[in-house]
């Protein structure tokens, strides 16, 4: 379920998101209630957008950007698909995959963006589009130069625009998908902290590396750190009595919170290493 609440047909006022109604979920159908397009997807995409007429005919209004871009179909697609797969939209990656082989690519090519970088079935120009992709989500447009002039090399200025423009616009889209968990983004978050078992819950840290544990020690050529209890720590200092620290006078650095030294930090005067 999305979690945004979806505009059923009587309360559509907008007269332009009935004709999308009528011609993706057909003319009898309540699109918020009787899930399922023509294209068997959920489309709560459509009746979520709803909530915003001006949005909504934005959103369409970039849609029909591909009918007169003069960018190759297949480029264009291989770069919406990679930045859906790229910022983990389902829907995205999925949809396009489906376009992609409505123009004909081979099911080698459409199996192969999420792992381009290591795939053969793409020309020199594929590859710099998809790397461009991957600069463009991931890296947010930091584009190498060496991969910028492979797309100078066989694309016109505008058609290298319409990819930019295209690319970014679905993973806005993506984006959206994920955030409000529309379509097949209406999946629950994967990453999460696993459930240690009952019967294991009573070893924790703190029983497996006590606090009040001298045993630990660090040593090194030059200081030698001794864990001592929270009651008996001190201030750093370079001599001690025998007394409070059990070591040889001279010997012993004592760390105020009982972490081992800095590497390179600097002491005053010289400390004998302990190595017993």
């Amino acid at each position: 379920m999305p979690r945004l609440r979806e505009v059923p047909r009587a309360e559509v006022t907008d007269e332009k998101i009935p004709f999308f109604y009528d011609r993706l979920f057909g003319p009898d159908k309540d699109p918020a209630v009787d899930h399922g397009t023509i294209h068997a997807t959920p489309g709560d995409w459509w009746t979520v957008f709803a909530q915003s007429p001006d949005v909504f005919r934005h959103a369409v209004r970039g849609f029909s950007l591909y009918r007169n871009v003069t960018l190759d179909p297949l480029l264009r697609e291989l770069g919406q698909a990679r930045a859906g797969y790229a910022r983990g939209s389902q829907f995205v990656f999925s949809q396009h995959c489906k376009q992609m082989r409505t123009l004909g690519a081979p099911d080698e090519k459409i199996a192969a963006p999420p792992h381009w970088q290591v795939s053969d079935c793409f020309s020199a120009l594929e590859r710099a589009v998809l790397a461009y992709t991957d600069g463009l989500v991931y890296d947010g447009g930091r584009v190498p130069n060496e991969v910028f002039a492979v797309l100078k090399a066989h694309l016109t200025d505008p058609e290298i625009l319409q990819l930019t423009y295209i690319t970014t616009l679905y993973d806005m889209h993506a984006t959206i998908c994920r955030a409000l968990r529309l379509e097949f983004d209406d999946r629950p978050e994967l990453i999460a902290e696993v459930e240690i078992p009952p019967e294991s819950r009573s070893a924790t840290f703190r029983s497996i590396c006590p606090e009040n544990d001298t045993s630990l020690r660090y040593r090194s050529p030059l200081l030698t750190w001794v864990a001592l209890p929270r009651t008996a720590r001190r201030p750093c200092t370079r001599r001690t009595s025998r007394a409070s620290s059990g070591l040889p006078r001279r010997c012993a650095l004592r760390a105020g919170r009982g972490r081992p030294p800095r590497a390179g930090a600097r002491l005053r005067g010289r400390v004998r290493s302990r190595t017993t």
